[in-house]
């Protein structure tokens, strides 16, 4: 085959029917059946040519192609690392130069009764043209080395599996010692799996740390720092009860691995955001001079509408997710939707029951909450306080009044 063993359907023709006559000289035929068999081949068997060998633009082992035996031997250099370092595990690997020999025969009947037969094989690599779009580039610059590992020792392979994450690092060890001449990457669902974890878990890291800010910020805005205790029953009452409703239709649903992550910094949104709206209501009602249930009256009637508008305006918003046909990201709507809903629900149900709960406690705002006022150990004090008050009263001398106490 022309081009160092590279061939092209058209060369394919053209040496066919050079081929053709040089026979037919050969074996001596009359020239009128000559004529007839080469007319026969250029309207039957090269349109067959055409129709079933794609035409192969550039031989991936031409110099043309601008390919180089580095590019074309690094994926028998990756299935020879797999093979020897991960002896029980199937590996396949698929890359430009690992395409099998193809053949190609077809028969024709001439007007004597005899056949003719024509035949190609063509090696290992050469005949590409059915993967070109799915390997190489428009540009013959970027080429795709498919390597799969379908299993270990008889077990499934599962992206974040010990042999996974053994074949990844393996990968990443092939394309760091790739020649120079290449620029080798390599992409995996154990290497995508990872970075997923990794954003997680920053993601995790950076709610952490803003955490204790954001609470800072709301006792700030509200005026009392004992409030913020309910922010952070509600946080972890909606993180719980959002986790938990969830979790059922995880094991029925494929969830996306950022939905725990989403969860999370939805539920620290929506909590410190619904305690500033009814924590700052309370807090104005209180310094108005209205008893605790009366705050809490006015909290729901006022910012409790607000939450629940808004709450369900953002939870209908997460819900709408589910009219996208990607299954990861409408799952990522509802888990959001979960975290809304319990939020709110947190918000309505849990404040106003630990305000009511502690009324004086809660009420009580001096030095930004602070104090000791309405703690048990300060009704202590001021019942100890009241007893000595009351001694010290039986112990002073009557006065002109008759009275005991001055």
């Amino acid at each position: 085959a022309p081009g160092g063993g590279c061939i092209r359907s058209a060369d394919l023709a053209q040496g066919l029917a050079s081929g053709t006559e040089a026979v037919l000289q050969e074996l001596k035929v009359p020239p009128g059946e000559a004529a007839l068999l080469m007319s026969m081949l250029n309207s039957t068997v090269l349109p067959m040519l055409r129709q079933n060998m794609p035409e192969i633009l550039q031989c991936p082992k031409a110099p043309a192609a601008g390919a180089n035996e580095d590019w074309l031997t690094l994926a028998s250099e990756i299935n020879a690392s797999l093979a020897s370092n991960f002896p029980q595990c199937k590996h396949t690997v698929l890359s430009l130069d690992s395409v099998p020999p193809q053949s190609v025969q077809r028969s024709f009947p001439l007007p004597d009764g005899k056949n003719l037969t024509v035949a190609a094989t063509l090696p290992g690599g050469t005949f590409w043209g059915l993967f070109r779009d799915e390997l190489l580039s428009k540009d013959h610059l970027t080429m795709l080395i498919a390597a799969t590992t379908a299993e270990c020792s008889g077990w499934d392979m599962e992206p974040g599996s010990e042999h996974a994450k053994g074949l990844a690092a393996r990968m990443e060890d092939v394309a760091a010692a790739a020649p120079k001449s290449l620029d080798a990457r390599v992409s995996s669902q154990t290497s995508m799996f990872t970075a997923i974890l990794g954003g997680v878990q920053q993601t995790m890291d950076l709610s952490s740390m803003t955490l204790p800010v954001a609470l800072l910020i709301l006792a700030l805005m509200v005026g009392n720092l004992r409030l913020v205790i309910c922010t952070m029953i509600n946080l972890v009452a909606c993180i719980a009860s959002a986790i938990l409703i969830m979790y059922p239709v995880a094991t029925k649903f494929s969830v996306s691995t950022t939905a725990p992550s989403m969860m999370i910094a939805v539920a620290l949104g929506m909590s410190i955001d619904y305690s500033l709206f009814l924590l700052t209501r309370f807090q104005k009602e209180v310094k108005k001079g209205h008893s605790a249930p009366r705050a809490v009256e006015v909290m729901l009637k006022t910012s409790g509408k607000i939450v629940l508008v808004s709450g369900f305006t953002l939870l209908v918003c997460f819900l709408m997710m589910l009219s996208l046909p990607v299954a990861l990201i409408s799952m990522m709507g509802v888990s959001a939707s979960i975290t809304v809903f319990t939020a709110i629900a947190a918000a309505l149900l849990l404040t106003p029951i630990t305000l009511l709960t502690f009324p004086v406690f809660f009420s009580s705002d001096r030095r930004w909450g602070l104090s000791c006022d309405g703690c048990c150990c300060s009704r202590r004090r001021s019942a100890g306080r009241t007893r000595e008050i009351d001694a010290l009263g039986q112990r002073l001398p009557a006065g002109p009044g008759g009275g005991g106490r001055g």
